[in-house]
């Protein structure tokens, strides 16, 4: 089996995002029945960062969140969900970007 290979997304990720809407009610139906503990044990993000996306706002200033790639790579792969698939349900791209974003990092 071939080593799977590093790619730098942040730059283009935080370019191609449509804003700072992160799809909340789809984070929430993944995690079911599952504890915002337990994902955050087995994800490593803390519960109150979980609690806040959940929601879609900071706490401290109201303001939408804006996960960083880390974070929503790690919510993909402990969901089990293609991180291209996971970042079109939360509307952090688009249908139409997709093409690019593959082509460019040959996925």
């Amino acid at each position: 089996m071939g080593k799977s290979k590093q790619i730098e997304l942040a730059t283009p990720i935080n370019m191609m995002i449509k804003g700072d809407y992160v799809n909340n009610r789809y984070l929430i139906e993944l995690r079911g029945n599952r504890s915002i503990r337990e994902v955050s044990r087995r994800t490593g993000i803390s519960h109150t960062y979980l609690t806040s996306l959940e929601k879609g706002l900071d706490p401290r200033t109201n303001n939408k969140r804006k996960p960083s790639f880390e974070t929503l790579r790690k919510l993909a792969e402990f969901y089990n969900i293609n991180i291209i698939i996971f970042l079109i349900n939360i509307e952090i791209i688009s249908k139409e970007e997709i093409k690019e974003f593959t082509s460019q990092y040959n996925l």
